[in-house]
């Protein structure tokens, strides 16, 4: 099975595993852009575990679970997230074309090579 099959979708594998393992792989150069998908995941765990609204004075308040007296940014934190995504998925799309994979997305309803060094 290829490295993906294996790895990648396996649900037993944890997110920081993953993470872990691809760092592994990239060249020194590229490590930093590693730092991206754990921002990404505790963005998204915030989301997922600490969205519940809370009411001090009549308003809502989910607050920091790492600083209690402060509340969580939930808009901020969405746009950091759709900031992030993008790039990450620009860079290991790129990467793995480089590696020889070619990706393709669904255009006007036709898979096309996402990059046109893909397409030799």
């Amino acid at each position: 099975m290829a490295f993906h099959q294996e790895v990648l979708y396996d649900e037993y594998f944890s997110f920081g595993l993953k993470v872990r393992i691809v760092e592994k792989i990239l060249g020194s150069e590229e490590k930093t852009m590693v730092q991206s998908p754990h921002r990404v995941n505790t963005i998204r765990n915030l989301f997922a575990h600490y969205a519940k609204l809370r009411y001090e004075s009549g308003e809502p308040f989910a607050p920091n679970p790492r600083k209690l007296d402060k509340k969580l940014d939930f808009e901020a934190l969405y746009a950091e997230f759709m900031k992030i995504v993008p790039i990450l998925q620009h860079f290991f799309a790129k990467r793995a074309s480089k590696e020889g994979a070619q990706i393709l997305i669904k255009r006007k309803g036709r898979w096309e090579p996402l990059f046109e060094e893909d397409c030799s």
